[in-house]
């Protein structure tokens, strides 16, 4: 029987994936059917048998179906498209009613929140935009970006470069060109990266690569003062709360040979004074912002941080981070780590950064095309949204808090719910390391998850909404295996031990310590029946079998002379498959793929030629095949 509420809840579902597909449906309204059916498909199954049983009567089918489900995090709520470049910038509106957004297409934009519209395009900027912002009353917009100044000739004459517009908001009309950010080092061409305006709006401030934070008088343009004491490009700037402070962050990176530090300096905007100097990220800060009272700065950049890589060794490693600092005494009180990169041709910079209203949360825009979410008080990464198919540039939050809008690289806006419930749903994303390890249980209802530099084992619903963290390691967990029935699993970390864990309660039901000298895991499973977990570590020269229900070790199986690296059971428990490294009579080392008795240990066949590591195996179905991966050709075998 169909209720008021389960009705409630359809429409509900429904209305999010017309929102989600509006910025298709605006162009092809006749895909409506088949945008619907492709997103819902992956959802609660009421919405999609509902919506099938019209389309049936219609006689519309999908055209093109997808095979996998929407990549983007489940807290999107629509996608704003006009741009036909990178967008660098965004900014709501003091009512949250209007966003304005910046792009390297030399326009700026301004969207209707809530239906998604395109309300002006404001075209004026001769080269890319970077920066945007509304008033606090949202009558004027300021933007800011690039500027070629052609030095006239015969003259020694700097001129200024127009890079810094005002516009009326209602008309979309040029208030002001303010002229001031010149050229330096040789070169023609200015970038003004940050503006904003002050708290009431009587003065905007400017970020240019002149080294300079300039202050406008935001009714006439002119200049009220230049702080010019900045060692590099000023990148960002932010007014604080009251508006008596400001501060402004430089971008770092290289001056030649030297790696230069990012600094912030905070200045008084009453006396034009610096207050104080921060040290920022080692290799560059992109952007800088006030907490919602006044006593933090945070900013965002690429820092060279110290992490663990292996029980009980560091290494030092490129990471996406946002610094967080006491805006009263300089200290540092804080740094929220992102993605890795491989080095500075593949930076996971952090680019943008901003503070809910609230002061509840911290968000971050990122190089890898997502933006990561953390309480601002404990430093937890609370979820991770992917929507965009590039470079975020750009976020910041509505006034309500309630919405987070970012601007990429792949010319788009993203609006995302950012509520609790939604950053949930959204938390699919929350391990603090690349996951190395996912499991489906319980028939397919329950996801386990497990990542690198991660202590516990996260079980979430077939929705993506997190159940359960499965706590009991003390350090990083390697290795998780799904027992047959799909009722519980087993988990190997670094800190010794194997854990057993009902997936139904989320529980630890049980716990085994490793033998000593096993090493970090190289893999653990269920026998097929349940009733033993087998497990190895690197280096370890054979399989060690624990009994599932009381954790005491049974036996060692499959011998190697020098190590083991992967294994499987055949799916009637009754043989095991195993690869590794052995030393023949002359010390020669070959690589093996061997077949074993599993209840008597006895070796029963030697399979294949492999000239280099065989790092994987497994059965067939049927139990008849065996499939071997290795890191050089194959050669042989039968």
């Amino acid at each position: 029987m169909t209720t008021q509420a389960t009705v409630e809840a359809t429409l509900r579902t429904i209305e999010r994936a017309l929102s989600q597909e509006a910025h298709v449906l605006a162009t092809w309204p006749n895909l409506a059917w088949q945008q619907l059916h492709n997103r819902l498909q992956w959802s609660d199954r009421q919405p999609i048998e509902r919506l099938a049983a019209f389309a049936e009567r219609r006689r519309a089918s999908p055209w093109l179906r997808s095979m996998s489900p929407p990549t983007e995090s489940a807290a999107l709520v629509r996608t704003l498209v006009g741009h036909t470049k990178a967008v660098t910038a965004c900014a709501f509106s003091g009512d949250g009613r209007l966003v304005v957004s910046a792009s390297d297409d030399k326009t700026v934009r301004v969207w209707d929140r809530e239906t998604g519209a395109e309300r002006l395009t404001l075209q004026s900027h001769k080269r890319q935009v970077l920066a945007c912002a509304f008033s606090p009353d949202g009558d004027r917009i300021v933007s800011a970006g690039e500027d070629l100044v052609k030095k006239p000739r015969r003259s020694r004459e700097t001129k200024s470069a127009e890079a810094v517009k005002l516009w009326d908001t209602h008309t979309g009309a040029v208030l002001h060109t303010i002229q001031g950010h010149v050229p330096t080092g040789g070169r023609s061409n200015v970038f003004v990266r940050d503006c904003t305006f002050s708290p009431d709006g009587r003065w905007i401030a400017s970020a240019g690569s002149d080294n300079s934070l300039r202050i406008w008088d935001a009714e006439t343009g002119e200049e009220i003062m230049s702080l010019d004491d900045h060692p590099a490009s000023v990148v960002s700037c932010a007014f604080s709360p009251t508006g008596r402070c400001a501060v402004a962050a430089t971008e770092g990176g290289r001056a030649g040979k030297q790696r230069q530090p990012a600094v912030l300096k905070i200045w008084d905007m009453t006396t034009g004074q610096e207050i104080r100097s921060l040290a920022g990220q080692s290799h560059g800060v992109n952007a800088c912002a006030f907490s919602p009272d006044g006593r933090h700065v945070i900013a965002a950049g690429l820092d060279l941080v110290e992490v663990e890589d292996q029980p009980d060794k560091k290494k030092a490693q490129l990471l996406a981070t946002v610094k967080v600092w006491d805006a009263h005494t300089g200290e540092e009180v804080g740094n929220l780590l992102g993605g890795a990169g491989r080095g500075e041709r593949d930076w996971p910079s952090a680019t943008d950064c901003a503070w809910s209203p609230d002061a509840a949360h911290i968000a971050a825009a990122n190089r890898d095309g997502t933006l990561t979410l953390w309480r601002a008080e404990s430093g937890e990464e609370v979820g991770s949204l992917a929507g965009h198919s590039g470079r975020v540039n750009a976020c910041t939050f509505s006034p309500d808090g309630q919405v987070l809008v970012s601007g990429g690289s792949d010319t788009t806006l993203k609006l995302w719910d950012v509520t609790p419930a939604a950053a949930q749903r959204s938390a699919v994303d929350r391990h603090d390391g690349s996951v190395h390890s996912c499991e489906f249980g319980l028939g397919g209802r329950r996801v386990l998850s497990a990542a690198r530099g991660d202590p516990v084992v996260l079980l979430w619903d077939d929705q993506g909404v997190l159940v359960e963290e499965l706590a009991g390691h003390t350090r990083e967990i390697d290795s998780v295996a799904l027992s047959p029935d799909g009722l519980s699993a087993v988990s190997s970390g670094w800190d010794g031990t194997l854990r057993i864990w009902d997936l139904e309660t989320g529980a630890e039901t049980g716990s085994v310590e490793r033998p000593v000298g096993s090493g970090k895991s190289g893999g653990c499973s269920f026998s097929p029946d349940g009733r033993q977990i087998v497990f190895f570590g690197y280096g370890d020269k054979s399989l060690r079998v624990f009994a599932a229900d009381s954790g005491g070790e049974l036996e060692a199986l499959a011998q190697h002379t020098v190590r083991i690296r992967a294994f499987a059971f055949r799916p009637d428990g009754q043989r095991i498959v195993t690869t590794g490294e052995d030393k023949t009579a002359d010390g020669k080392l070959v690589h093996t793929v061997r077949v074993w008795d599993a209840g008597t240990g006895d070796a029963l066949l030697e399979l294949g030629d492999h000239t280099g590591d065989v790092t994987g195996c497994s059965y067939s179905p049927d139990g008849r095949y065996v499939i071997t991966t290795s890191r050089k050709p194959f050669h042989g075998g039968d």
